[in-house]
């Protein structure tokens, strides 16, 4: 309220002077400038369009081609396709050296396929493909001519293009769109020489690792033997094109440890990246080009565990296993016996909680409180159950609230944790720790906490000393940046990547290591995938270990605990079904 009020107060500031007579400023044209952005920034289209245009129009103006770019957005936001092309048509002729026009031309593109311009698309693009050295841009660009080509072009148009001039890089992309469509038009001669002069003159693209997938003939024999294929399944992008980061930074780690490995055992495996958009119908046609495809050792993904059950219910081949790195859903492996979770589950945060308390620290009474909705009501539940299947008494209290307040602290429970040796607080969100953390001050609860991972901040526990040095929790992810080997490999991942380790990069290098290991084993011995995996010794991972001796959901979760004002790992614990130690 208080920003759009100071907003509302430039513009009638700016009308009071009107736009100046006489050539303006810079300094004029740049205070203009962040009025127009603010505006633009607020969703003041109309407003703000007006300043960028007469910005513009400005003689010898170092905000005119950003200006010019900023209308053609609002033309975009504004569905108006014409307008938006004709300003970007002017940005690209006018400024054809400008920062910004790798931006534009997408912006261009986006343009035309609204105008329903799509085949232009790609003839511009070709054209402009080496225009700026925006690595991530020449990208997008490629898989925007990809899509276009496969949804509109017909074969002789596909044709057509490859007989044109064009960047060395991109290249790739029309001949493995060719031989798709010969595929698909049962050319088989013609889409073994697009298979051929893929792998002649572009042995390192991405797009001949998928063309292995696709076309693998047994003739051919020149180059050696292919590389066996990884299909790689991540929800890249939504059906609208947003980026998912997560999914980027998941597909890094899995990225690297392909590359690890290939280091060492030479160029044994190839990656197809797949985007499932986190959309059934994409997942289902993903689905059928993987079950009929050559050469495909195992697929990694999806990640979530909606898409990741739209997978697994399409998919029929019985020979190919699949590893999800995050999907926590209980049920996705019934029926799917190759399907593995290298992620735990939800109520495997509470049976291993329960097992860790009863086993190792010796509690035999527990006090838990808990909400009646999200994650956290499965925990708990399952915590409760598992807690008293080994002999464990758990006094139970639910909560209808976000947080936990006085109401949801019944007489007659804080009656019974006279005796508890603890409480179970999983939580849906970390946001709710301190109020929490001063309700059981105020009610003078003292006593030890454990939790689940929402509690993996350090948010507010400062302000409740005394609990949070009490504080003990499962997390399926724990870094511990000190260990040595830790610091080596987040060393050695930078040096090659030029980025910094995430957790989401832990996810995808851990899951994708452990397969190459089990697939590794299952040559060497001539083993079944799943006797491989359950035979193999747990494997320990950067960010937890996993282990599938009796469940294809991974076993593994960390204990961690607060104290001294950082999380430490306490150790790495494995479920031991049916609470034998």
């Amino acid at each position: 309220m208080v920003r759009k009020l100071l907003i509302f107060l430039l513009i009638l500031l700016t009308a009071r002077i009107a736009f100046p007579q006489s050539p303006a400023t810079q300094n004029e044209i740049n205070s203009e400038f962040e009025i127009a952005v603010s505006l633009f920034d607020a969703n003041q289209f109309p407003e703000a369009l007006k300043i960028f245009q007469w910005i513009s129009a400005q003689q010898e103006n170092t905000k005119s081609t950003v200006a010019l770019l900023f209308s053609a957005k609002i033309f975009l936001a504004q569905k108006n396709y014409s307008s938006a092309e004709k300003t970007l048509h002017q940005f690209i002729d006018s400024y054809p050296n400008s920062k910004y026009i790798g931006e534009a031309v997408l912006l261009y593109v986006e343009a035309l396929k609204g105008l329903g311009r799509k085949k232009e698309t790609v003839t511009f693009l070709i054209e402009y493909f080496t225009e700026g050295n925006d690595q991530l841009a020449n990208e997008r660009k490629k898989a925007l001519i990809a899509s276009t080509i496969d949804d509109t072009f017909s074969l002789a148009e596909v044709d057509e293009l490859l007989s044109k001039e064009m960047n060395h890089d991109l290249k790739p992309t029309i001949l493995f769109s060719a031989l798709k469509k010969n595929i698909a038009a049962g050319n088989s001669e013609a889409a073994k020489l697009s298979y051929d002069l893929l792998k002649k003159n572009h042995p390192t693209a991405a797009e001949t690792a998928e063309a292995a997938a696709l076309f693998n003939p047994s003739s051919d024999t020149s180059t050696g033997d292919s590389p066996k294929i990884i299909v790689c399944l991540l929800p890249i992008t939504d059906t609208y094109g947003n980026e998912n980061q997560a999914a980027k930074e998941v597909l890094e780690g899995i990225k690297f440890a392909i590359h690890e490995y290939n280091s060492l055992a030479g160029n044994q495996f190839a990656l197809l990246i797949k985007n499932t958009k986190r959309d059934s119908s994409e997942i289902n046609l993903l689905t059928r080009e993987i079950t009929s495809g050559k050469n495909i050792s195992a697929v990694i993904g999806p990640l979530f565990s909606d898409e990741t059950k739209y997978f697994l219910d399409a998919f029929d081949s019985s020979n190919i296993p699949v590893i999800s790195p995050t999907a926590t859903d209980e049920n996705l492996q019934i029926g799917n016996n190759l399907f593995y979770q290298a992620n735990t589950s939800m109520e495997l945060h509470g049976e291993v909680m329960a097992q860790y308390l009863f086993f190792v620290e010796n509690k035999k009474s527990i006090g838990i409180l808990y909400p009646k909705t999200g994650n956290a009501n499965i925990i708990g539940k399952s915590f409760i159950s598992e807690f008293r299947k080994l002999g464990g008494k758990a006094v139970e209290q639910m909560y209808l609230s976000k947080n936990i307040t006085n109401e949801a602290l019944s007489p007659n429970f804080k009656k019974n944790l006279i005796n508890v040796d603890g409480i179970f607080l999983p939580i849906n969100d970390n946001g709710s720790i301190p109020v929490t953390l001063s309700t059981l001050l105020k009610n003078g609860i003292d006593l030890p906490i454990y939790g689940n991972q929402d509690w993996f901040t350090t948010k507010g526990l400062e302000t409740a000393s005394a609990l949070s040095e009490k504080l003990t929790f499962t997390s399926d992810s724990f870094i511990d940046y000190e260990d040595e080997d830790v610091v080596s490999f987040s060393r050695n991942y930078s040096e090659t990547t030029g980025q910094e380790i995430s957790t989401n990069n832990l996810y995808g290098y851990d899951a994708a290591k452990y397969l190459l290991k089990i697939l590794t084993r299952v040559e060497r011995e001539a083993l079944p995938f799943n006797e491989a995996a359950s035979k193999s010794e747990p494997f320990g991972g950067v960010h937890n270990s996993i282990d599938f001796e009796t469940s294809n959901v991974n076993s593994y979760l960390n204990i961690v605990r607060f104290h001294q004002g950082k999380f430490e790992l306490v150790e790495r614990f494995k479920y031991k079904p049916k609470g034998k130690k």
